[in-house]
């Protein structure tokens, strides 16, 4: 399957009191993260769905950018601003936050594995038995994708195809998010006791 990730960092970072996708974690911006990984997967194509242009300066080479002219009307909206610049051959696209620094490109290729195994079910992660993102959504989900609104993101499509959907466990430290300055701090903490960050 030719599945194309897509990045969603066009957030307010309200909570967070600034632009938390240039906020610094262990020498990279916290988008950075995501980013790699997605890249470092089997993922065709990674883009970016950001708030401005203005973060075009730290997006790694070869990473797409869509710019959400919305960012105001929810994550959806970021969601949509994805899908409609996937190509037309895209099997599925892989949504992934762009606030989750932890994250392994091996969770993003068991997600795909997962869907590519049962042609045509949506594949996420589980925590304590909640499906999350990251997901994958193959193709004949799009539209309902694109008719998202608010601050729902992927989740309520999730939820409405419980019957399709097949799940992926994952540790609970591989999808910190971070939403606020401290959590900035754990997550280092956390990334440099496993290794995976380094100062």
């Amino acid at each position: 399957m030719k599945i194309d990730a897509i990045i969603v960092a066009a957030g307010p970072s309200r909570r967070f009191g600034g632009d938390k996708t240039r906020a610094v974690l262990c020498g990279h911006p916290i988008l950075h993260y995501p980013l790699m990984a997605a890249m470092r997967s089997r993922c065709r194509s990674v883009t970016a769905v950001v708030a401005s242009t203005g973060i075009a300066d730290i997006l790694p080479h070869g990473v797409l950018m869509i710019v959400n002219e919305n960012p105001g009307h929810g994550m959806s909206s970021s969601i949509i601003a994805g899908i409609r610049s996937m190509p037309k051959d895209s099997d599925g696209v892989l949504i992934i936050p762009g606030d989750e620094p932890l994250l392994q490109e091996s969770l993003l290729d068991r997600l795909i594995s997962a869907c590519e195994e049962d042609d045509g079910s949506i594949a996420s992660c589980t925590l304590s038995g909640k499906p999350v993102s990251p997901a994958v959504f193959p193709r004949s989900y799009f539209q309902e994708l694109i008719e998202l609104r608010g601050d729902s993101g992927g989740r309520e499509v999730l939820l409405r195809h419980r019957d399709r959907l097949r799940t992926v466990p994952v540790d609970e430290w591989q999808l910190m998010d971070v939403d606020l300055p401290e959590d900035l701090r754990e997550a280092e903490a956390e990334g440099l006791r496993r290794g995976i960050l380094r100062k």
